[in-house]
């Protein structure tokens, strides 16, 4: 087709961007599809307070590229780990153009974190070039030795530090063969895909360019205990070349078999895909004709919970809208026995936020009732929009724009900055309301991932959240709380916990509150390893920890309340 036949095309595009720049295109409030929930919350009484400085977390992340590499740019990571066995978290994160090429945060004795300084962790002394950078920053124990190593994903390169104990880390990316892995990479998550005890490594490709010598596929590479091979076709009847921000791991699709999870992709600029595993060929298959229309833009993050105490799993998927992208279209979905999957989100009004990125269920206040932390925003140089640039750029044919030089320049420009971001509580008739103002959780912050932790281990869970060109905000929860249990569970061999599920029992058997554990599920961020549930005013009985494999679920009666305990795999 000749270009000159998508002039009309790009001509109603700038027309759409003028009407933005102008507030023709509605805003959340004015949206067609946006309506206020039919009962109010009750008195929750949740706040949160911003800690970042007082527990010395200071830096800003630097995204003032040196050359146009929209929109790899754009994203902020966050791990909350522990790198140095001493039961308290640390923080993780990634920098963009700056000196750093990671951010290493570690508690001390006082509950304040020290940045420590290693030669590994600056750009120069890594394969990254100025122009380059990372996207993700992860821990993940890759030899079972009991210490967490960091991986770090990005533009181009795959980088593994081992521990070697006493905070010193080891680059042993060509050890393991990562040097060989080049691409777009923008996120990374992990699971146990064969079942030999070693922790398997799934790369997440923005595939929009051409720019490397790999096909950027999102990939999969198995951990072979002394390096990673790339067998991506081995497990998936298909893999497509997809614009892929991030991934959702869980056992999603009812079965009765919990060794291989459900994978969803979320994409931008097409489809998001949900796969299953079909023991009878030992392959990921698409579910594509099981799932539902689709509104979105832009697939960005997620979380999965179980919302209704039926000891099953909802995912919720955090977008921009196609239509006016500046108010989310964004979903949750529930699959049946017969895989049919539909979309909840518009009837329990968490259709509606913004320009949506990290996403992430916490019970704030222990009263079993799961909250939804949404975080907003674009990005920021100046005070000209840049939606006028970007469509037109997006009408060029594709084969025209693999690389980084054919980018619309983004100085001085801004997207779909300043929105707030979302904090949704649960009615008493199971919908749900917007309280982020009343919980000091509206930042203005251009938030990317976000991580659930608990920093003090009071049993009130905290809120970690990268944020891009500026610095990260860490929200300590200073709500009123009820009753809660927690764990820390540890597997033998130091295998991983990720895949395991945990399902609490109560003494009144009306609920069964589920939880799955996938520490680095949705965008940019890794949760802290801990498992909590708030109790409300229920009495706890039992708790029942099924880990991924065939063997029979572990149940615990006699565990302490308003506590942290250790679970050991027998």
């Amino acid at each position: 087709m000749k270009f000159s036949y998508y002039i009309p095309l790009i001509f109603v595009l700038s027309l759409l961007s003028l009407g933005y720049y102008n507030g023709i295109i509605p805003t959340v409030q004015s949206d067609p599809y946006w309506q206020p929930p039919l009962k109010n919350a009750t008195n929750k009484k949740i706040n949160f307070i911003d800690v970042t400085k007082d527990i010395g977390i200071e830096h800003v992340i630097n995204s003032q590229s040196p050359v146009g590499t929209f929109p790899f740019k754009i994203n902020a990571s966050v791990a909350a780990t522990d790198l140095n066995n001493d039961g308290k978290v640390d923080f993780l994160f990634n920098d963009n153009f700056s000196d750093y090429l990671i951010y290493v945060y570690i508690q001390n004795k006082k509950g304040k974190f020290d940045l420590i300084k290693r030669e590994i962790f600056y750009k120069k002394n890594t394969p990254f070039k100025k122009e380059e950078y990372a996207n993700k920053v992860a821990s993940f124990d890759y030899n079972n030795d009991g210490r967490q190593d960091i991986l770090i994903v990005g533009l181009p390169h795959v980088m593994l530090l081992e521990n070697k104990g006493n905070l010193h880390f080891e680059d042993i990316s060509t050890k393991v063969g990562l040097d060989k892995i080049k691409g777009s990479f923008v996120g990374v998550n992990f699971f146990d895909f064969n079942h030999d005890g070693f922790e398997d490594i799934f790369l997440l490709s923005l595939a929009i360019y051409k720019s490397f010598k790999n096909d950027d596929r999102n990939l999969l590479l198995i951990n072979n205990k002394s390096n990673f091979q790339e067998v991506t076709s081995n497990f998936f009847k298909r893999i497509y070349r997809d614009y892929t921000w991030s991934s959702i791991f869980g056992y999603f699709i009812p079965n009765k078999k919990y060794l291989n999870p459900d994978i969803y992709i979320q994409n931008d600029y097409k489809e998001s895909r949900m796969f299953h595993f079909d023991s009878t060929i030992n392959k990921y298959k698409s579910l594509y004709k099981f799932m539902p229309p689709s509104d979105a833009h832009g697939q960005m993050g997620g979380d999965t919970a179980d919302l209704n105490f039926k000891n099953e799993t909802e995912l919720y998927s955090s977008n921009i809208t196609k239509i006016s992208y500046n108010s989310g279209f964004n979903y949750l979905l529930k699959a049946n026995e017969e895989k049919k999957i539909s979309n909840l989100a518009k009837k329990l009004f968490i259709e509606s936020c913004g320009f949506s990125w990290g996403a992430k269920f916490i019970d704030a206040n222990n009263d079993g009732n799961l909250e939804l932390f949404v975080g907003n925003g674009g990005f920021h140089y100046g005070s000209k929009p840049f939606w006028f640039k970007y469509l037109t750029w997006l009408t060029i044919p594709h084969f025209l724009r693999f690389n980084s030089s054919s980018n619309p320049s983004t100085d001085g420009t801004h997207l779909a900055d300043n929105q707030p971001s979302c904090f949704f509580t649960k009615n008493t008739n199971g919908t749900y309301e917007n309280i982020a103002e009343s919980s000091n959780l509206a930042s203005l912050k251009n938030s990317r991932g976000v991580a659930v932790t608990d920093i003090n281990q009071d049993g009130l869970l905290d809120l970690a959240v990268s944020n891009f060109n500026e610095a990260p905000t860490i929200y300590l929860n200073q709500s009123e709380k009820d009753n809660w249990i927690g764990l820390k569970i540890f597997r033998k061999n130091n295998f991983s916990i990720n895949g395991t599920i945990v399902t609490l029992k109560l003494k009144s058997k009306i609920k069964k509150n589920r939880k799955e554990i996938f520490l680095n599920n949705g965008l940019a961020a890794q949760n802290e390893n801990l498992v909590h549930f708030g109790l409300g005013k229920e009495i706890f009985d039992s708790i029942e920890v099924n880990f991924p494999s065939e063997k029979a679920p572990l149940i615990i009666k006699n565990l302490k309340i308003n506590h942290y305990n250790i679970i050991y795999e027998k």
